[in-house]
């Protein structure tokens, strides 16, 4: 899949919301895969129309791009996260192209290290999962539990925030369904004795956000 490249270059907040309407030059350049260094904002991402499912992952990668090159600047809670990717699922660029776009975002769970990226991702499915529970079956038919396991063990708690996305994610996704045998072999006893250990740790704070996460993970249907 052919890739093109686009300069990130805003001058506040405002812009990185709004954007200004889509120049000829980045149409022309969205259409026929080229290279061009072309100022983009998010506005322009979500609202032009992909006909190919060449050009709809060039948009989806630009939309990574740009919300992860921006997200310590101006996405700074939760909110301000979930607001940016509800334009994106509102837009008719997801909204035409709904099953192609989450098995790519799905696909890019699974191969994706980055923990920026993977936020963005995870967020993003874990949104659109809640509003479609259909997300979360598309997940479990593509091994995305055993996924969530093994980046929940790697990554501890070096990235609290991270963290605690992908375990509300995975006891959201094994809440819908039903698991399967060779999903819950996923969870051996120092996967359980880790969730254990991070409820201590947090054990004279349990109002702190982190504690929640864990403990439902512990209690759900996932066989825990």
């Amino acid at each position: 899949m052919k890739e093109f490249e686009v300069s990130y270059s805003l001058d506040n907040e405002q812009q990185f919301w709004d954007g200004t309407l889509i120049s000829p030059r980045w149409r022309h350049a969205l259409k026929n895969g080229t290279d061009q260094e072309t100022p983009l904002e998010l506005e322009d991402i979500v609202s032009a129309s992909y006909g190919t499912h060449q050009l709809i992952d060039n948009a989806l990668r630009s939309y990574v791009h740009f919300t992860t090159n921006f997200k310590d600047e101006y996405l700074h809670s939760e909110y301000d996260i979930a607001r940016c990717h509800q334009k994106l699922l509102d837009s008719e660029l997801f909204n035409a192209n709904k099953d192609y776009v989450r098995i790519q975002l799905i696909y890019s769970l699974l191969q994706e290290d980055e923990p920026v990226t993977l936020y963005i991702i995870a967020s993003l499915l874990l949104l659109d999962g809640r509003q479609h529970e259909g997300t979360f079956e598309m997940m479990n038919n593509e091994s995305c539990f055993s996924r969530l396991v093994e980046l929940i063990e790697e990554g501890k708690r070096n990235d609290a925030r991270l963290h605690r996305l992908l375990l509300t994610l995975l006891y959201e996704m094994s809440r819908m369904q039903r698991l399967s045998m060779e999903d819950l072999s996923q969870v051996d006893d120092d996967f359980v004795k880790y969730l254990f250990q991070s409820i201590e740790e947090l054990s004279d704070d349990v109002d702190d956000p982190y504690h929640y996460p864990v403990i439902r993970v512990l209690v759900s249907r996932c066989g825990l």
